[in-house]
């Protein structure tokens, strides 16, 4: 099939590279970032990927820079305060 034209036509799937962080700051309760939050409670995790896109002109395409969210780490849960909203906005790149 390879010896085909067509196949040169074929999308293949990209490969997508995920990464999670933790923010620094947890030492002083991130209040670098203006907040009152109780000491102790709260991880700050950032999230990036990119996308290797594989065909005829091979590229590398951000996908997600940057996103942010809170871990809570009394109730085992995720969310993301509204300081980070414009942020985690601009942080997924538009298709």
């Amino acid at each position: 099939m390879k010896t085909r034209a067509d196949w040169r036509n074929i999308v293949k799937a990209p490969e997508y590279h995920e990464s999670a962080y933790l923010w620094e700051g947890l030492e002083e309760n991130y209040r670098g970032l203006g907040v009152d939050w109780p000491a102790n409670r709260y991880l700050l995790i950032a999230l990036s990927g990119d996308a290797d896109v594989k065909g005829r002109k091979p590229m590398q395409t951000g996908v997600v820079n940057g996103w942010r969210c809170r871990y809570d780490l009394q109730t085992g849960k995720f969310d993301v305060p509204a300081l980070f909203s414009g942020d985690n906005a601009k942080a997924v790149v538009p298709e």
